[in-house]
């Protein structure tokens, strides 16, 4: 992604030395006074706008999010790497391959040169009605700027994802038939009693589908002895009645009716168990209703049931003699679970207690699963709420992901700020006025308006990913402004025709080939990158066209102000 970004951006010192040259090459008479005139006129405007852009890269770097502190310092080293090469080996090149084709042809080297002429007649109307357009542009701000305050932020992760991925199809599946979010909360605690204390909190939370603990092995000793009474009881039960009831044609049906019953319960054991990570379980479930993935694959329990409604006078004296022979067995084996003596962590297999309990045997796992998306913004704060009121050390990914929403705005709003600040320190330092520093951000934060009304206009939303494009857009769009104002000082306020023929022509080409680089990740599949390169590409575009608006609107109502007191005294 950085190396599509710098491609993007650059090549744009390159296009502004070789569009003044071949301007220059055309008037002078020999290709070093040409590069020495190209440089004066394009040199301070390429080394402002790579030092403001590589500032606001820079200013990433205060970011706690370590992706985002690595993308501003690669990028603004790189941008300051593109300057250095390009100020110091284009020109030679340039000259060098001059010489090389004037010893190869033994003819002058003809210059190639484009005049962007429409762009000089753009300079020509605005220079004659500069009030007119700047009151066009301002209420074009103005709208955009309405629309912007209304924009929309997507809080969801999953949206950023290929379209079509059946993991996410899968994930709001299960959202939707079992009330119940694959993306878990965990807590830790140091005894049996603690975990069952936190796991009851949790269950009377009104966005907690359900609490896995240690204790629904292993109960505490106080709730064990409170049902020790039913469980004798149970025993008592069990071991007194001997007699059981015979299947006939009255009772057939409601057994199907079981059976059926059961197997929708199996089929959503192993949903459960597929989403607690416990394949032995999923396996031993699907072996008896088969695997809904598999077409051949089917239930034992259906196959039952259809061959009893087939054959109901078979299926009853065979149900009858397997009972005869079952029922002691099953009610031995209930009478033995009916155990008074207290549960203990040792009676335990070691797979379950490798789910709840630590080596050491001194730390238990809760597990806490949301019925909710966690990537809705309102819910999962809510749902955060509800963590923190239980404990404060509930960890997992809805609250990681609540606070990493949180630093991700918090740093790009200050990263942003930041880079605005520095920007205009940068530009009052290289301008020595105030006025034409604040001149130079305008294009730049009217800019930023287009860019966020468009979107909006379009139907486009902010994410977690293209929001981070907001502070790299005030570098990469404060270089147009740059380079026109530095134009206008050599040339003069009054030669908006001649700024925009070749500097714009240059702003222009540089605009256009970095949104031909941001605009490639919008060919990308994961649609985070996609809306990454969707709003980079609004920005640069919504600032050239800022900026040729603005700043030559502005700079022709004061010129033309000046020129009407001057008259007037």
């Amino acid at each position: 992604m950085f190396a599509v970004i710098l491609i993007g951006l650059g090549i744009d010192y390159a296009i502004h030395i070789i569009s003044v040259y071949g301007e220059r090459r055309t008037i002078d008479k020999d290709a070093a006074t040409a590069m020495e005139e190209t440089m004066v006129r394009s040199g301070p405007g390429i080394i402002t706008a790579a030092l403001t852009t590589a500032a606001a890269f820079f200013a990433l770097a205060i970011s706690v999010t370590q992706g985002i502190k690595e993308m501003g310092i690669v990028l603004g080293i790189g941008i300051i790497c593109a300057m250095v090469t390009t100020m110091i080996m284009l020109p030679a090149i340039l000259i060098a391959r001059e010489k090389f084709m004037v010893r190869t042809t033994k003819k002058p080297l003809k210059q190639p040169h484009v005049e962007f002429r429409f762009l000089g007649h753009i300079g020509r109307v605005i220079a004659s009605r500069p009030l007119m357009f700047l009151i066009a542009a301002i209420l074009v701000t103005a709208f955009f700027l309405y629309q912007a305050i209304n924009i929309k932020f997507d809080y969801n992760m999953l949206n950023l994802e290929p379209e079509g991925l059946e993991t996410v199809a899968l994930q709001d599946t299960i959202i939707e038939a079992f009330d119940l979010s694959p993306d878990f909360a965990m807590v830790t605690t140091a005894s049996i009693d603690e975990s069952y204390e936190i796991s009851e909190k949790l269950k009377q939370m009104p966005l907690i589908s359900m609490v896995e603990n240690i204790a629904d092995y292993v109960p505490p000793q106080s709730l064990q002895e409170e049902r020790i009474t039913e469980v004798k009881k149970i025993r008592r039960i069990v071991g007194s009645t001997r007699s059981h009831t015979m299947i006939s044609y009255r009772n057939i049906s409601q057994l199907t009716d079981q059976l059926e019953r059961l197997d929708i319960n199996i089929y959503e054991l192993s949903q459960m168990a597929f989403i607690g990570g416990q394949d032995k379980v999923d396996a031993k479930a699907k072996s008896i209703i088969g695997d809904p993935e598999m077409p051949d694959s089917r239930s034992f329990i259906i196959d039952l049931v259809d061959k009893i409604k087939q054959h109901p006078e078979s299926a009853i004296r065979q149900l009858n003699r397997f009972q005869k022979y079952y029922e002691p067995n099953l009610r031995r084996r209930i009478y033995n679970m009916a155990n008074p003596s207290p549960i203990t962590l040792e009676d335990l297999p070691q797979h379950v207690k490798n789910q709840y309990v630590n080596e050491r045997g001194d730390k238990y796992l809760v597990t806490i699963y949301p019925k909710e998306q966690v990537y809705n913004y309102e819910a999962l704060t809510r749902l955060d709420r509800q963590l923190e009121a239980v404990s404060p050390k509930i960890t997992g990914t809805p609250p990681i992901f609540l606070h990493l929403i949180r630093l991700i705005g918090r740093d790009g709003l200050i990263a942003t700020l930041l880079t605005v600040i520095i920007v205009i320190l940068l530009l009052w330092v290289d301008f020595r006025s105030l006025r034409l520093a604040l001149l130079g951000v305008t294009p730049l934060i009217t800019g930023g308006i287009w860019m966020l009304g468009i979107m909006k206009t379009c139907g486009l939303k902010l994410d977690m990913l293209n929001v981070m494009a907001i502070p790299m857009i005030v570098g990469i769009g404060i270089d147009d402004g740059v380079h026109v104002l530095h134009r206008y000082i050599f040339e003069g306020l009054k030669k908006t025709p001649v700024v925009l023929r070749s500097t714009g022509k240059a702003v222009l080409l540089t605009s256009l080939t970095t949104m031909a680089g941001f605009g490639s990740l919008m060919t990308a599949s994961y649609r985070g990158w996609a809306s990454f390169g969707a709003l980079l590409v609004t920005g640069v575009g919504a600032c050239f066209l800022t900026t040729i608006l603005f700043i030559p609107s502005i700079i022709g109502l004061l010129t033309s102000k000046k020129l009407n007191d001057q008259n007037g005294e």
